[in-house]
């Protein structure tokens, strides 16, 4: 079966779909405003761009796998279905190699008649689009089109082998084959020109992941391997290390610790406590992908409310965490985490404050209102509440809860000094 690993930052499960054996490890990027994606989340579309959809047709390969009439695929042919691929459900798009792949294989043997080229699965420029399929500008468009409909753009990661010749990267670096029955990539002699190609379209063009070719090439027990070391991994921390430098932090744990770390240390330095519940930090931890805290304030007036007028409208409608002083009362301050580096935090800031001040109005409108009355006002109000039909309002509850509760009292021989 074909196997799926997926990064840490969304399971540590192996998940099987389809069918031949390689590795896909799902990288994704803040262009993308849905959040995270599971495993189970994933719903990708293969695109053969190829025999796709012609949607330029001065460009296309005329011979390709696949039917006569599908030939002649590309780049602008995927951006006109791209909402109908939304439509359908589908949440991540996956293109076969795009990759420039004219002429690589001229001298194949095998009878393909170019076909071979129209694969992409045997390039000659790891670096460059493939012009039958389009230019640079319209794989950008392409891009930014399915990031505008919450899609994940996942590319063919062909790391394990080349076509006749091969182009050297942007940096001067060179695969280097390894002479056995296929032919494919030596490793460590080829690690740094395949890490430059996967964090390249990751920095470029801010693809948000990588579907894995061939994953035993690669793998401690491929061919051109000779000391059995994994150099997916190695391939996986170029990519993460792009990825945050696009400030996504891939590592749940590591995002998780940073987000931990920076509220306590915020509100360290405004002499509290951050309030952290695990609850709101696993929520914020899969909002965010390149945490920054920072700190907000309100006015000194608030904290006459309830604690819980104050923090619940904070904690469970903002994502905020409350800050307590050394004696457990709540401080007018809050820490949220934001999205993105530290440029322009004050906007950040006085933006939440705002927000903040709004709810926290409506708070002590509220609480000022419900004062106007007393309990036993607010009581009678019950009787127009139905709790479950066959079973009264919610002030015939209330009663029978309060009959209940004297029942149980007298027979443990309880009173009012003793509860």
């Amino acid at each position: 079966m074909k196997r799926y690993l997926i990064h840490k930052a969304f399971s540590k499960k192996v998940i099987s779909v389809f069918s031949s054996a390689c590795l896909f490890s799902a990288l994704f990027s803040c262009k993308v405003s849905s959040p995270m994606p599971t495993e189970q989340d994933l719903r990708i579309y293969q695109i053969m761009v190829s025999t796709f959809r012609d949607g330029d047709r001065t460009i296309g390969y005329k011979t390709a796998w696949g039917p006569e009439e599908e030939t002649s695929g590309d780049l602008q042919g995927v951006i006109d279905s791209l909402d109908y691929i939304a439509e359908m459900g589908f949440n991540a798009v996956w293109l076969t190699p795009i990759f420039d792949s004219s002429g690589a294989n001229s001298n194949d043997s095998s009878g393909f008649d170019g076909r071979l080229d129209s694969t992409g699965y045997y390039a000659k420029d790891f670096f460059s689009i493939d012009p039958h399929f389009g230019s640079d500008e319209t794989f950008r468009a392409f891009v930014k089109a399915c990031h505008e409909r919450n899609l994940f753009v996942i590319l063919d990661g062909v790391f394990g082998h080349w076509g006749d010749s091969v182009a050297a990267s942007p940096s001067g670096n060179l695969p280097v084959r390894n002479g056995g029955k296929f032919n494919g990539a030596a490793f460590p002699e080829s690690l740094d020109f395949f890490k430059e190609v996967a964090s390249y379209w990751i920095r470029e063009y801010k693809i948000d992941g990588w579907r894995l070719d061939q994953c035993y090439q690669l793998g401690t027990d491929g061919e051109g391997v000779k000391d059995k070391h994994d150099y997916w991994y190695d391939i996986r921390l170029a990519v993460e290390k792009a990825c945050e430098e696009n400030f996504i932090i891939v590592d749940q744990d590591k995002r998780k610790a940073m987000i931990r770390e920076q509220i306590e240390e915020v509100a360290k330095k405004q002499n509290g406590t951050a309030e952290i519940t695990e609850d709101l930090l696993e929520e914020v931890l899969y909002l965010v992908e390149y945490p920054t805290a920072l700190c907000g304030k309100f006015e000194d007036k608030y904290l006459k409310l309830p604690a819980e007028a104050v923090i619940t409208p904070m904690r469970d409608h903002q994502r905020y965490f409350p800050v307590k002083a050394a004696d457990g009362s709540l401080m007018p301050l809050f820490i949220t985490v934001r999205n993105g580096g530290s440029e322009h935090l004050e906007i950040v800031q006085h933006g939440n404050e705002r927000v903040l001040r709004a709810r926290l109005d409506d708070a002590q409108f509220f609480f000022d209102e419900d004062r106007k009355k007393s309990l036993e006002e607010h009581r009678e109000k019950l009787k127009t509440v139905v709790f479950q039909q066959g079973l009264g309002t919610m002030y015939e509850k209330s009663e029978r809860l309060m009959e209940l509760a004297t029942f149980i009292a007298d027979e443990l021989g309880a009173d009012e000094k003793t509860h």
